[in-house]
């Protein structure tokens, strides 16, 4: 299914699947024509139907660089995230809400949701909005200092020693981790037998 440029694909399970994205792939490239010449970015999450290995070798043969973003920091670094979604959903909203008044009584179906999506998306993923979704995220013009610190607080909570690290290395949050030692009324069995603990003090 395509209109005016766009393709439509659906599975039943509501997720995309490895086999749909390398239609999405071979789309990309019918339309941006990359080469070595001149060859592409391609910005996404790393959901395992984007980077099964057709996929992969795919986007290589054609000069597609793939760059998926970390797990979980989507609503940072996803530009569509920052400052396309917001405005489509609103659009949509304000589609179906329209709707539902001079419909009462009936209820929306697949056929007005694509009506109400597609309007939506054009009113949405416009110019300004799409170019300060690449803003905001740092990811053009590159912006390192984009997140202020204290957006990496809550990477706190999970910011522990590997296993196998020297004891006292420095952690990314600028706090050392050092050995809990066991209780000293513990045997010397159980203590050989306790397993190393870390925790987090500051320096």
């Amino acid at each position: 299914m395509e209109h005016q440029g766009s393709l439509g694909l659906a599975h039943s399970s509501g997720w995309m699947t490895a086999d749909n994205f390398i239609h999405v792939l071979n789309h990309v490239i019918k339309h941006v024509r990359p080469s070595k010449e001149y060859p592409i970015i391609l910005s996404m999450d790393n959901h395992e139907s984007h980077i099964s290995y057709p996929a992969l070798e795919l986007a290589k043969t054609n000069h597609i660089h793939i760059i998926t973003l970390p797990p979980h920091t989507s609503n940072k670094t996803q530009p569509l995230d920052r400052i396309v979604f917001g405005p489509l959903k609103a659009a949509y909203n304000r589609n179906a809400d329209s709707w539902m008044l001079q419909n009462p009584g009936k209820t929306i179906t697949i056929y007005q949701l694509a009506q109400f999506g597609g309007d939506a998306f054009l009113r949405a993923a416009i110019h300004s909005n799409i170019t300060s979704g690449f803003r905001v995220s740092g990811m053009w013009p590159l912006d390192r200092d984009v997140f202020d610190s204290e957006e990496y607080l809550s990477s706190d909570v999970t910011d522990r020693q590997l296993p196998g690290e020297p004891s006292g290395q420095a952690t990314s949050s600028g706090l050392t981790a050092l050995p809990v030692l066991p209780p000293s009324s513990q045997s010397s069995d159980d203590s050989a037998r306790a397993q190393t603990q870390t925790a987090a003090c500051t320096r």
